[in-house]
């Protein structure tokens, strides 16, 4: 369930996902990380306390413009991942988090 809703939404905050989910930011980051190490879901922690969820066509899209273009720098990457990484679908993360509560909730039922 979390991981679809990641998936789906792409973009939440993880200070409204702790909410959401009743625990600790540490601990919603520690839940992230560990659904990323796993490799159940992929992304990056941004600086702004965002995940971002990464496809894995997504991933290979970087990884493509990678081998193509050689050597790369992290600005030219950090540019070129926000054209190739879909964030146009995006919905609003506080709708992210009224659907991690609601289905929290039934979980807990």
């Amino acid at each position: 369930m979390l991981i679809e809703l990641l998936q789906r939404y792409k973009v939440v905050s993880v200070e409204e996902l702790a909410g959401a989910l009743k625990v600790t930011m540490q601990e919603a980051i520690s839940m992230l990380k560990e659904l990323d190490r796993t490799g159940r879901v992929n992304g990056v922690l941004d600086d702004r306390g965002k995940y971002i969820c990464i496809l894995p066509d997504e991933f290979q899209a970087i990884a493509d413009y990678i081998n193509r273009q050689g050597r790369v720098s992290k600005a030219t990457l950090a540019r070129v991942s926000t054209k190739l990484v879909d964030l146009k679908g995006v919905r609003r993360t506080e709708d992210a988090a009224a659907v991690f509560e609601a289905e929290s909730s039934v979980v807990e039922a």
